[in-house]
This record gives C-alpha cells, structure tokens and sequence, in this order.
C-alpha cells in the first residue's frame, strides 16, 4: 500500500511520541496505518521503539539505523539548509544548558557508551563517566528554525570547553546562512567565565561597552551575551527571600526592601480570601531548594498585583517599587507576537534604559556611599545584579540591531531557555518510568525530539507563531524512503 506523505509524517509524528499507542491503534483497526518496518524505511538513522526506553532488552534496530554520535546533530544541519533555501539567510541566537543524567556504560556496535566525550576535535586526557548531557539549541528570531544543535556527554563542562564548541558550531551556522546575534544562558560561574573567555575581557558593567562577542565571520556584527529572563527573575526573587531580619541580607535603597513585607502581604490575604487580590500561597511564602527553581513562583512574587498590595502596607514603598520594576522588566522581556517590539525608539526599551538601568546603577551608588563597608548585604546578589545591568542592555542593542537588519518586529520571549527546558522536558517524559536517562537514552531522545521538530517545520511553514493547526493543511512534500537491496 502507498501512503500520503502526510500520512507517512503524522505515523512518524505519533509513532515518536508512543510506540506502543501507535501499535495499539494499528493493530485494532481503527486506523490504517504503515507497519513499523515501512516506518524504519522512512526513519533513516532513527531508533524503533517495542517498549520503554528503560527496558534495554525490549530495544532494537533496523539495519538503517544509526547510533547516534555525540557532537553535532547531523539531521539539524540538513533541516538548517533546507530552511535556509526555502528562506535566505535567517537570524538566530544560540542558547546552551545541562541536564543530570544517569552514570551508565553499555556496548554498542562494539563502543562502550557513557563516558564524557566532546567529540575526535576534544580528546580527553582520562575516562570518565558521564554525569551531565550539554546541549547546544539554535531557535530562529522568527522560529523558522529551532532545533537541538549538538550535544555532548559531560562531567562538569570547563568554561573554555564550552567556547572551543561555541566557536566550532558558530562556524557551521555562518556557513550555512544562520546568523547568529545572541547567546542566552543561565547564571552559573562558569557560563560568566565562558562570557568572558569569547567576549576577550572582563565584565564591567559601569563601563559604556555593551558586553558582546566579535563574530569572526561578520566583524560588523556582534554576538549578544545574555542572561535567561527567567533566571534573572528568580534569582532576584532569592535575593529578595534572604533579605530580611536574620537572614543574610538587609537590601535598602531609600527604604528597607525586605521579604517580611511580602509575608505581611500573604497574611493580609489569608484573612479574607474572598477579597484575595493576589495568588500568594504558602508554596511562594515559605521557599525551600526546590520550589526556588520554579518561574512560575517568582513571577507571581514579583507581580503587579502584590506590587500594588505592597502600596498599602506601612514602611513598604521600597519594597513595592522593587516588585512592581520587576514585574514590568519581566513583561517587556517576554513581549510575544501579540504585542511585538517594531521601532528602535519604543517606549518599552526607553524605559528599561532610562527608569530600570538608572534604577540600578543609582541603588548601587546609594550603598557605596552609606554602606561601603555593607554592600554584599545592602544590594542584591552580584552575579543577579551584574546580569540584569549587562543583559538589559544587551537586549535593548540586540533589538535595535534586529530592526536595523530588517526584521519587521522583535519579540524578547524568543531569545529564552525556556525552550530548551522544554526539550529536557521532553527528554525525560520520553522514558516513561525512566526519567533519569542515561547518555545512550538520552541521544536516542534527542533523535526523537529533532525528527519531531522536522516534521513539525514541514507541516507548520515558514514558522510557528500562533496557534495553526500544522495537520489541517495538506503537505505534498515527498519524504526520502530507503531503498530496497
């Protein structure tokens, strides 16, 4: 039986996210659907699936198939060509992260896997075993493309690892008409040492210099250094939980700005919970390691709402002000289609370079003349104030270039981590049971999640914005089939 390619692409589609319901509907007949052979002869180089990925005795392959090899996603650049025929040369950033994984060996086709391993470029001087999956995303600032780009079994990644890769996959993007504007990452020590290792100097932020890369390969270009929103946002949150009496922190800027103001906001509303003006729970009062990972909390924290309820308790101004700055901060930088930035002199980066920055910068100056010897206690943490000074302003330059290249309007949620914590995500839920992975489970997860996206760009078109349904068009495209010996 021959099948539409689109029928071909949804099977796939459904077979990556369960095998086992795609056989269930398969074998009952209520669909007609291709067999799992005819699937691995459209599959090239894909694992087939007769169970959970836990379950390695339930695990085989077609003779089509190809182990895949830590370094760079070879189906990404070909969907990167592709796109970038369709579309001409697209604008795009680069963000990277790690994720815990389970320490494991197994052979495979006579190659013990789980070890750390940077590729043949990146010897390492001794074995060890894997701990970590880094993984470089390349997104599009129009979505065009966003795919996983390469990934590496890893221990703890050194700063001038992660630039010697950077530099490498920079390389294949330029090449192939992907420019990169922007690298978006977390916070930890040793992303700041990477900043500082391809940026060939120190951060400081009361300097006039916006802290960026030289692109080798467009001079005229700078590449962007970011800190993810998000993790700004809830590390200014904790600064904020510590600053109180007791804690670690005394935070002031023209009055207290401290967390018992919040917890006097909570009580207030627990009082009558049938005026609550805020969605304060005891989850975003009473912090532990854990729920202080959560966006979602910071954000509800450091909201509009409990800045406008802060307005009303005694001694509290500071303390509203700081929310209610972050609480717009945090909107701005998640500006999406609906709203999108279009002009270099929106009113939107005038305020982030004119009321937030300056916020900043004099709150600094304030505690260097009070409380020279009290600053690590009197201002938030330095790595969160350092980022939000460096990064806003290169949000604001980095909008500004977009504009002046053409781009008809920017929108700040593109350019997050969130979309690779989806993908680690997904990497998890992919093992069912299993939801700590090992390095053999965890590339074969990523082979799942790039065929997906693939499909989803060929359904989808030129990109993913709004909430189209890819499957109520019809796609002709041919899909490549392998070829019978």
């Amino acid at each position: 039986m021959n099948y539409h390619p689109d029928v071909v692409r949804w099977a796939i589609e459904l077979f990556s996210r369960s095998p086992s319901a795609y056989e269930h509907l398969r074998t009952t007949g209520v669909l007609t659907l291709p067999a799992k052979s005819t699937i691995a002869s459209y599959r090239y180089g894909f694992l087939i699936f007769s169970g959970p990925v836990s379950c390695m005795s339930k695990l085989f392959y077609f003779s089509n198939s190809i182990s895949p090899e830590p370094g760079l996603n070879t189906k990404a650049l070909e969907e990167i060509e592709r796109v970038v025929k369709l579309n001409g040369n697209l604008s795009a950033y680069v963000t990277l992260d790690e994720m815990k994984i389970r320490e494991n060996l197994i052979i495979k086709n006579g190659k013990l896997i789980g070890f750390v391993d940077f590729g043949k470029d990146l010897v390492q001087t001794k074995s060890q075993l894997a701990s970590h999956l880094l993984v470089f995303y390349l997104r599009s600032s129009d979505r065009e493309i966003s795919i996983p780009l390469a990934w590496y079994p890893t221990h703890s990644t050194p700063p001038h690892v992660l630039a010697m890769l950077f530099w490498q996959l920079l390389w294949e993007c330029e090449s192939r008409g992907v420019q990169i504007h922007a690298v978006v990452c977390d916070g930890h020590p040793s992303n700041r040492t990477f900043f500082k290792l391809i940026a060939c100097r120190p951060l400081n932020v009361s300097g006039p210099d916006l802290y960026t890369a030289i692109n080798p390969y467009a001079c005229d270009r700078h590449i962007f250094l970011c800190s993810d929103p998000s993790h700004l946002l809830k590390t200014a949150r904790n600064s904020l939980f510590s600053s109180k009496p007791g804690g670690s922190r005394y935070m002031n800027n023209n009055g207290d700005i401290l967390w018992t103001h919040i917890l006097s906001v909570y009580k207030t509303e627990q009082q009558n919970l049938m005026l609550s003006r805020c969605r304060l729970s005891s989850a975003h009062i009473y912090l532990n390691s854990y729920t202080k990972m959560k966006v979602n909390l910071a954000r509800e924290v450091l909201s509009w709402s409990v800045g406008k309820c802060l307005e009303q308790i005694p001694a509290a101004n500071a303390t509203a002000k700081f929310v209610l700055l972050f609480a717009k901060w945090f909107d701005i930088m998640n500006c999406s289609r609906s709203n999108p930035i279009k002009t270099t002199n929106d009113n939107r980066l005038n305020w982030l370079e004119n009321d937030f920055l300056n916020y900043l910068l004099e709150w600094e100056r304030l505690v260097n003349e009070n409380h020279p010897n009290e600053r690590k206690k009197r201002l938030m943490a330095q790595p969160t104030f350092d980022g939000l000074i460096f990064s806003t302003n290169n949000y604001i330059a980095l909008v500004k270039q977009l504009l002046n290249a053409g781009s008809s309007c920017v929108c700040l949620n593109v350019f997050s981590q969130d979309v690779l914590e989806a993908v680690f995500g997904n990497l998890r839920t992919i093992g069912r049971r299993s939801q700590n992975p090992d390095v053999f489970q965890s590339g074969y997860g990523l082979e799942h999640i790039t065929t997906r996206k693939i499909i989803k760009k060929i359904k989808g078109g030129n990109t993913t914005f709004g909430k189209k349904n890819a499957w109520t068009e019809v796609c002709e495209e041919p899909i490549i089939k392998k070829k019978k010996w």
